[in-house]
């Protein structure tokens, strides 16, 4: 996001969908993620999920939050 990337968005998607696959309702967020239009948008949709998956679940976000925001 930082870089402004023309494919940023599409690397988001890629990264949420492959870093999502075993956690619980993974396929809920997959399909949020999928129907995103902005990189802020996926964004807060990661942190909104995991938010109410509870405090266990926020390592699994900050993880992926930063992979995300590397790459």
């Amino acid at each position: 996001m930082e870089a402004d990337l023309p494919d940023a968005i599409g690397k988001m998607k890629q990264f949420a969908t492959l870093f999502t696959h075993g956690v619980r309702n993974g396929g809920e967020l997959r399909q949020q993620v999928h129907h995103a239009r902005t990189a802020s948008e996926i964004l807060h949709r990661v942190e909104a999920f995991f938010a109410h998956t509870g405090a266990s679940a926020n390592q699994e976000s900050t993880f992926l939050q930063q992979v995300i925001r590397r790459e």
